[in-house]
């Protein structure tokens, strides 16, 4: 529960100096955003794809890390979320693949802010007894994407998966916590 608590303070303690920069977006007598005068369009434009790399923490309450890959397709608003993650405590481990609807509900030209909705399938298995276990349940999410000084793209997102497990005869929903952080290549 400590490292839970301190992982939480050292986001909340590094989040802001990640929106440091965003002041000066618009150049002085022009109303041009500085993010499309330095940077390439397909970086600074609101309808842009990209692959990514994540890595974070979760499912909480389980402190696991989670590596994944995937690819987002934006247009406009809204934007379409493809990824697959191994969530891995060493001899127990989840391969997941989600599929999420995104929507920006903030833009600006260097950092947009989004909510989304979709599902996630999952196979978990252990080791040394090869024994597995899967599922697919829907999930929601939120997060910010931002460029850099250089021009590349990261994200902070937060994923609430809602797992349900059986108990005898009735189900238990379960909702899992995943903190993940995304930078393209």
């Amino acid at each position: 529960m400590k490292k839970i608590a301190l992982l939480l303070s050292l986001i909340t303690y590094c989040l802001p100096s990640t929106y440091a920069g965003e002041e000066n977006l618009i150049e002085e007598n022009t109303n041009v955003p500085v993010c499309a005068t330095a940077l390439p369009k397909e970086v600074c434009g609101l309808d842009s794809s990209f692959w990514y790399r994540t890595v974070g923490i979760g499912p909480i309450p389980i402190p696991a890390l989670n590596l994944g890959i995937g690819r987002r397709i934006k247009r406009e608003r809204y934007a379409g979320d493809f990824t697959m993650n191994l969530a891995t405590l060493g001899l127990v481990n989840a391969l997941q693949v989600y599929a999420n609807g995104l929507c920006y509900v903030h833009q600006k030209p260097s950092a947009h802010t989004y909510i989304g909705a979709g599902a996630s399938a999952a196979v978990a298995f252990s080791f040394p007894e090869l024994s597995y276990t899967g599922y697919i349940a829907p999930n929601i999410l939120g997060g910010r994407e931002f460029i850099d000084r250089d021009g590349n793209r990261r994200f902070f997102q937060v994923e609430v998966l809602i797992l349900p497990f059986g108990i005898y005869s009735s189900t238990l929903i379960l909702p899992v916590v995943t903190l993940k952080y995304g930078i393209d290549f």
